[in-house]
């Protein structure tokens, strides 16, 4: 193969084409074919999805005889630890370790499931001082990525969903370690196949991959049924604060530096936990704000559909999709919560933003 144009590739411009099916891969083919060392990333605190499509793109890469070595900016929670089972999968926190453990003779970089930069932690920084390529694939409404070549796909209810056309296009068959990985990614993120993320598209995705190997049966045992105790009995704090708004249109809960200290957890073990305020009769949006610090926290917003918390979260800074987004902000949990909450129900009111 001729040496490639980096810099034509990375000025690329994204594929929107609403259907990842129909795009042109020619651009990425051309990037991962001409790579031999490959970096992957995905958001910290990854969830299935991040972590699923990463998971999927190594094995394939390795596949295509390539060196891979994933390095994510927090550690993958225990759930998830079979994603990472035959990978070279490393965390690193920070500047020094991250440096420490990219690879010398790493050529490309692939950011995976990630709408901002800053959401990579030490990695995009680190990315950018070595100069590596690098290939963002996402399906989030609000990415914000330039400068990359990017195929963000904001129709497509998971980044899994994305890697599945790429995968054919690269021409790697469905092994049972690429279908258990996508079909993870596409199960997380469409909640288990019951939101408004669900399609006929990624059920049928889904589908291939049970057939190629992938066992749903075991899957959701897995992510669902072992956890430890600590976070159930978290859970039973968090509930105990939800609170109805908006005459039972929203409903809000908290998660404190307290609540963890007493339950012996933290906050790898709140995943999921937002989406308990849309199981009361009635709710259309959930808010779950969890203390990160003694003036921060993070916020997370699901909705059903009626609402669109993605534009709500856009009012702080945050982003996601329309039916699932999250912000940080530097509050006191005290501070930010009336913020929020009164935010959501102008929203739902008719005084905030459109629906």
């Amino acid at each position: 193969m001729n040496p490639v144009d980096i810099t034509t590739l990375v000025s690329a411009p994204a594929s929107l084409d609403p259907d990842p099916a129909l795009a042109d891969w020619t651009p990425v083919i051309e990037f991962i074919r001409s790579g031999q060392s490959f970096v992957l990333t995905t958001h910290i605190h990854s969830d299935g999805d991040g972590l699923g499509s990463q998971s999927a793109l190594a094995h394939a890469l390795l596949a295509l005889g390539k060196r891979v070595r994933i390095i994510n900016p927090t550690p993958v929670e225990a759930v998830y630890t079979y994603l990472m089972e035959g990978l070279d999968s490393h965390s690193g926190s920070d500047a020094a370790s991250a440096a420490a453990l990219l690879p010398a003779d790493a050529d490309r970089a692939v950011v995976l499931d990630v709408s901002t930069r800053e959401r990579t932690g030490a990695l995009d920084p680190l990315f950018r001082e070595r100069g590596l390529p690098q290939l963002v694939i996402d399906h989030h409404v609000s990415s914000e990525y330039s400068g990359a070549l990017g195929y963000i796909f904001p129709r497509s209810g998971s980044t899994g969903e994305v890697i599945h056309p790429l995968l054919k296009a690269l021409g790697v068959p469905l092994s049972p370690a690429i279908s258990r990985s996508l079909y993870t990614a596409i199960y997380t993120d469409t909640g288990g196949f019951s939101n408004t993320a669900t399609s006929g598209r990624n059920l049928d995705i889904a589908a291939a991959c049970v057939s190629a190997g992938a066992d749903p049966v075991w899957i959701h045992d897995r992510i669902h049924q072992q956890h430890p105790l600590g976070r159930l009995r978290l859970m039973g704090l968090m509930l105990e604060n939800l609170t109805p708004l908006a005459g039972g249109l929203i409903h809000s809960s908290q998660v404190t530096l307290k609540m963890f200290a007493d339950t012996g957890t933290g906050r790898e073990h709140t995943e999921g936990f937002v989406s308990n305020g849309l199981k009361v009769a009635g709710s259309e949006i959930s808010l779950l704000f969890t203390e990160t610090g003694p003036s921060s926290c993070k916020v997370s917003l699901r909705s059903k559909g009626l609402y669109d918390v993605n534009a709500l979260a856009g009012q702080f800074g945050g982003g996601g999709h329309r039916n699932a987004s999250g912000l940080s902000l530097a509050l006191p949990l005290a501070e930010a919560r009336p913020l929020l909450e009164n935010a959501a129900v102008a929203l739902v009111t008719g005084s905030g933003n459109h629906r």
